[in-house]
């Protein structure tokens, strides 16, 4: 406690952690009361903010929301066309252009999360060229890699069906039945844009998982 407090700051990652944690929520309580007057910076992240968190003291939710509270996004296009080019350089692999442009495209997530798929990029490889792979990449040899099979797709798409239908607090029927309520439009056209987006798969198939409708309806959703 004492190394904390003589230190100039904290940063602190995942707090929500300390969910139900009554014990450990108090500690820190002491431990930032204290350095508030001391005017020392501490930086705090959570997966959601204070108030949706459950499981912490009203006393703690009280102290968080006393501090600037703002979003972390993803990095954007640009950022992301630099991390990846540094993480693939680090990973000694060698990206053409257009595996470049797919891989800005679609990898819309965290740094740890890309740096996680350079290494299963390399794994990959391994698996399929040997040790000694070539560290070459284009569109097409990336999107080879990571290929899914027809049940692969399938099983993915139920997945993404069920986690929309949850989100929205509705049955995975509800998303291929033909009721036009206004919530269960909104999920379906959720579920069908993360299948578009996540897997490629095409408007037909993608028709035939949401109760066998036309591809023109599912392109405009």
């Amino acid at each position: 406690r004492n190394r904390l407090l003589q230190s100039a700051g904290l940063v602190i990652d995942d707090l929500h952690q300390l969910e139900d944690k009554v014990a450990a929520q108090t500690e820190f309580m002491l431990i930032l009361d204290k350095m508030c007057r001391k005017n020392r910076p501490i930086v705090i992240t959570m997966k959601s903010s204070p108030q949706l968190c459950h499981g912490l003291t009203s006393q703690l939710v009280s102290r968080l929301l006393g501090g600037l509270s703002l979003p972390a996004n993803t990095p954007g296009p640009s950022a992301r066309l630099e991390i990846i080019r540094d993480l693939a350089q680090i990973n000694g692999l060698n990206l053409a252009d257009d595996a470049l442009e797919l891989l800005v495209d679609r990898l819309i997530v965290t740094v740890p999360k890309l740096d996680h798929f350079f290494a299963q990029v390399k794994t990959s490889l391994r698996a399929t060229e040997g040790e000694n792979f070539s560290p070459h990449l284009d569109a097409a040899k990336l999107t080879q890699l990571f290929k899914k099979s027809d049940s692969d797709i399938d099983q993915l798409s139920k997945l993404i069906i069920k986690l929309v239908a949850a989100e929205f607090h509705l049955k995975p029927s509800e998303l291929k039945s033909n009721s036009r309520k206004q919530t269960i439009v909104l999920a379906r056209g959720v579920g069908i844009y993360l299948n578009r987006i996540l897997l490629g798969t095409s408007f037909l198939k993608i028709g035939s998982y949401f109760g066998n409708r036309d591809h023109s309806t599912v392109m405009h959703a």
